[in-house]
Parts: structure tokens; sequence; C-alpha cells
């Protein structure tokens, strides 16, 4: 079964946009965690600077600190800014015995930890991060040094430790995450709804061109649906219509072929029925007048029957054609030869001025027979004499083809290669349209006038090799 243009679309646009959000949200999420640890990393630096500030300013100078005053500073200060993710404070000291111990009740660093603390801090670094095997969390951690003497005078370092874990990083992820994923959805959903938007009116005008398909297909070739989308679309309409144009005005021209042929035959074939019957029923004196009649049209009508076999071929089948390279003067001159038996025998004295040789890509027979209608017709019509000259432009060659007889008519210049039309002395009507349909199948044109001395002018137009 087939599925419509507007689903294809959309089952090929829904798994584009997932993909896209999914490879957003992937990257988004990763991206979000690093600036987090970067920024957390940055707000506990701010939050010791902070501190620092306010123990030099309640401390000052004091050689000999109550050791409850200094977590009372410490707890104050820490209260008074609190940028980005909450953070927790611990002070550890380290006696003049090297003992490290946690100033705080509740404190997080178990022993393991003291010791890693105090490595880092030994080789200089105020801002890191370690991990506690015990509750396997990660922590964000900057030190912030105080050196006093404190206790009856006994030498204590103290290291006022500022961090926060990756449970709360977590926690701030997970919260930017599922905003970001409800955006996602959001956006998914817009993306879908202008998907299925534009897929429709992609579809609304292929709908139209194939019901003005399925019209044409029922020979309904005066209904017009115009498109107007400004892209390749209405480009196709156009075409479409162009084609309709064609198809109408082919189905008139076979109409009327048709409507011609019937009467062309019909008029040979009443003519042999009558003399026929006539001989049948004894009614001619002399019966073999009666019999060359019959001769004469039947002649007549199988000259008809393949005329139009012939233009039949020609207008449909390509593989008719056998081309090669002809040298036009030659086949112009095999031309002249084939009518010398009637212009002779009317007296007409036929002139060809072509010096040099032209190449052209041609049937050389069918070219050739082409020529001999041309030159029938004007034989016909020619008072005595028939000019056949060459003139070159660029690429191309013109043959005029001339006579000093008493020209065309007006109808005859509009008509003369419509099928079936008979001018002065006609024959059977199809001989300038068979004409015409060989030099088109050539890729040349021709064309009728009357020149300046009353005569007719055809002229042939090829493009040489």
């Amino acid at each position: 079964m087939r599925r419509n243009i507007t689903k294809k679309v959309i089952l090929q646009f829904i798994p584009l946009i997932i993909g896209a959000l999914l490879v957003s949200s992937i990257v988004a999420n990763i991206a979000i965690k690093v600036f987090l640890e970067k920024k957390v990393m940055e707000d506990l630096t701010n939050e010791a600077a902070i501190i620092r500030n306010v123990i030099t300013t309640e401390i000052g100078n004091e050689k000999n600190i109550d050791r409850e005053k200094f977590k009372d500073v410490i707890m104050r200060s820490h209260k008074l800014d609190k940028v980005g993710l909450d953070s927790r404070l611990e002070v550890i000291t380290k006696t003049a015995n090297n003992v490290v111990m946690s100033q705080s009740k509740d404190s997080q660093f178990d022993s393991q930890m003291l010791t890693e603390l105090t490595n880092r801090i030994q080789k200089g670094k105020e801002s890191f991060i370690i991990k506690n095997d015990k509750d396997d969390f990660k922590y964000y951690i900057t030190v912030l040094p105080i050196n006093k003497l404190v206790n009856n005078n006994r030498k204590v370092r103290y290291w006022v430790i500022l961090y926060t874990t990756t449970k709360e990083v977590s926690n701030l992820t997970n919260t930017i995450l599922r905003i970001n994923i409800l955006i996602m959805i959001i956006i998914g959903f817009i993306s879908i709804v202008i998907g299925v938007f534009f897929a429709r009116s992609l579809t609304k005008p292929i709908i139209k061109l194939k019901n003005r398909a399925n019209r044409i297909s029922k020979r309904d070739f005066d209904s017009i649906e115009m498109i107007n989308t400004g892209d390749e679309i209405e480009e196709l309409s156009e075409s479409l219509e162009h084609m309709v144009n064609e198809l109408k005005n082919y189905d008139e021209s076979q109409k009327r072929f048709l409507q011609n042929a019937s009467h062309e035959l019909k008029t040979p074939l009443t003519s042999i029925s009558g003399y026929a019957e006539g001989l049948k029923d004894g009614v001619f004196d002399n019966t073999e007048e009666a019999l060359d009649t019959i001769i004469d049209e039947s002649l007549r009508l199988k000259k008809l029957v393949e005329q139009i076999i012939f233009l039949s071929k020609l207008e449909t089948t390509h593989e008719f054609f056998e081309m090669k390279v002809v040298d036009l003067k030659e086949l112009i001159g095999n031309a002249v030869k084939k009518v010398y038996g009637l212009s002779a025998k009317k007296s007409v004295n036929v002139k060809l001025d072509i010096e040099d040789r032209i190449n052209i890509y041609a049937d050389e027979d069918k070219l050739i027979q082409g020529f001999i209608n041309i030159l029938s017709n004007c034989i016909r019509h020619a008072e005595s004499n028939i000019d056949i000259a060459v003139k070159q432009e660029q690429e191309l060659c013109h043959i005029i083809i001339s006579d000093d007889g008493n020209g065309f008519s007006k109808e005859d210049l509009e008509n003369l290669f419509d099928r079936f039309y008979k001018g002065a002395n006609g024959s059977t009507g199809l001989g300038m349209t068979i004409t015409k349909s060989i030099i088109n199948k050539h890729g040349g044109q021709i064309r009728v006038s009357n020149n300046e001395n009353g005569g007719a002018n055809f002229i042939v137009t090829f493009k040489t090799i």
C-alpha cells in the first residue's frame, strides 16, 4: 500500500527531530556538568575570599585568639554570602605534634580524608577534588589557611575547608536536565506541528497536479488548475499546462486528420466502387476506359495510404531514421535528378548553384524525399525556371529554392503544411506535411514566402558539421 507524501515527510521528519533532541540533550547535559564543576570551584573560591576578608576585619592582628571566638567569626562569615550551590564549612587543625583533627562535631571527613586533605595542602593546592570511598561522593574543596597562635601560646595551624559534594551538583544537574528535557519536548512538539504544516503545504499543490493529471487522462483538456507557489512545483504546473495545450492541439489535429483521411480515402473508393458496379451491370460501352479509371483510382488510393503510413512513422518512430554524414550538394543533386522527368515534361529548367561541399548529419533517403516534394511543388507552379542556392551563416546553412510562378496565396502561406491541405494543382495534400516532418526530425526548419518577382520561396535551414 502506498503511503502519501505527508506521512512519508512526517515519518522521516520525526526521527530526525528526536535524534537532534537526544544529541542536544546529551551534549547539553555534559556541558552543564562541566560548567557546574567549574562554577562550583569558582564559587567556593569566592566564598573563601569573603571569609578571609571577614577574618581579617574581625580578628585583625591579635596574637592570641580564643578558639570559640575564632569559630564564631568563621561561622558568621559563612552565613554572609551564599554563592551558587550550598557549601559546607569545616575547620581542621594541625597541632605542633602534627595531629590533624576537625573542629566540627558532625564532620564529614574521616581520618583517611583528613590525611588526603593534609597531603594536598602540603603540596600547595588550594582547590581540588577528592573522592570519599565511604559514601562514594566526590568532594569539591577550597582550602583557606589561617596561621595564628592560640591556646596558651601553643602554635596551631588552622585550615578553613569549604566544600560541596557531587550529590549537590547532581541535584542541580538533574533539575536543569529535567527543565532541558521539558524544553526539548516542547520544541519537538512545535517542530512536529511545523513539519505537518510544511508537509501539507508541500503536498497540497501536488494533489492538485495529480487531480489535474487524472482529468487529462479522461481527455478533459479545458479545466485549468493554477498553482502559484513560486517554486519548482509552479514550474511543473506550467509545464503540465503546456503539455495539456500540446495534447489538446494534437488531439484536435488527429480528429481533423481522421476526418480528412476518411474523406480522401472515400473519394477514390467511391469512384472504384461506382465503376466496378457499372462494369458488373454492363452499363459501360467502353470497358477499357472504366478499367483505366479503376486502376488510376487504385494507384491514387495506394499512394495516399502509403503517405499516411509514412507520415505516421515519421511522427512516432525515432528509429525510423538512419542518420549519417552526407554532402548536401550531392544530396540535393540526387533530388534534382529524380525530378528531371517531371521538369523536362513541363519544360522547367532547374538550376543548382552550390559550389562547396557542405556536410550535415541526415538520413539521406528521407531528406531526398523531402526535397523531391519541394521541387515537385515548384515544378507544378513554375513558368520556366527554378533556382537552388545555398547561403552559409556561421554553423547554419540556408537552402533557398525559388520558382518564377505566381507565388502563394495568403491561404496557401497559412495552411501549406497542414495535413490534406491542397492548393492549386495539389495531389494528396500530404506531401508538404511529410516534408516539414522530415526536416524537423533533422533539427532543421522550413519556411515559405513569396519573392519579389512574384514566385514562391522555400527556405530550408540545417546545422552543418
